[in-house]
């Protein structure tokens, strides 16, 4: 899903393509990740859905995208994180000073 309908958003936000919402108070930006919930209910991730959000809300580190927000209406659950708009984790990963050095046996 590229984007969302604005009445399932609160009103103080509004929709960017590419599941990209901005705050219209603040104009901060953030990724959008929308979960369907019937897809959830369907293959009986509840637990692993509410493990992510624990540990997203948790995690403090530079490598993982910052959970904002969260929010949920009947049919999803949407996560506010932190905007990467200079391409996926892995390329940021790959412009750092990083070497993966191979554990021999």
């Amino acid at each position: 899903m590229s984007t969302i309908a604005a009445a399932t958003l609160p009103s103080h936000w509004r929709v960017l393509p590419r599941t990209q919402v901005r705050h219209k108070v603040t104009g901060r930006q953030y990724a959008l990740k929308v979960v369907d919930k019937h897809l959830v209910l369907r293959h009986r991730l509840v637990g692993q859905l509410r493990q992510e959000r624990n540990i997203l809300d948790r995690c403090a580190h530079p490598a993982v995208a910052r959970l904002h927000f969260t929010f949920q209406d009947e049919g999803a659950v949407y996560l506010g994180l932190e905007l990467c708009p200079n391409g996926p984790q892995q390329t940021l990963l790959d412009s750092e000073m990083l070497m993966v050095v191979p554990i021999s046996n």
